[in-house]
């Protein structure tokens, strides 16, 4: 990728794709509930809210902001036609590594989707909550 950061054109393809999912793409990029609710509420619908958190997740992790990191996260995700449609229209992205997950990595991937269907419960959500 270019030492810009990465295209506008993938995160326009991503969240166009993605943005129903974008709570579930912020955990597995990392973001903590508190940074999720507040990209939440200062954008209007899921489609800007899924650019934002792309834009914010960028900027916090810099050069290590790769669209390989990216690509990971919607594999976790399962959201395997999401990346193959990336990589049939932009075939550079073919050559993009990928991270090597360690287990530590695995295990903090795991977690943030156990989180994130936590949330989908209203009685798990009001004790995360409180903490």
């Amino acid at each position: 990728m270019s030492d810009r950061g990465i295209p506008f054109k993938y995160f326009y393809y991503i969240k166009q794709q993605v943005c129903d999912e974008w709570e579930d793409l912020a955990g597995f990029l990392g973001f903590d509930p508190p940074a999720i609710k507040n990209i939440k509420g200062r954008n209007p619908d899921d489609a800007s809210r899924c650019r934002d958190l792309l834009g914010e997740w960028q900027r916090r992790k810099g050069d290590e902001a790769t669209m390989g990191v990216v690509m990971e996260a919607l594999s976790d995700m399962g959201l395997d036609g999401v990346l193959d449609g990336l990589k049939q229209k932009y075939p550079e992205l073919k050559k993009e590594p990928m991270p090597q997950s360690g287990p530590i990595k695995k295990a903090m991937r795991e977690a943030a989707g156990t989180f994130l269907d936590c949330l989908s419960v209203e009685n798990c959500k009001n004790d995360i909550m409180s903490i």
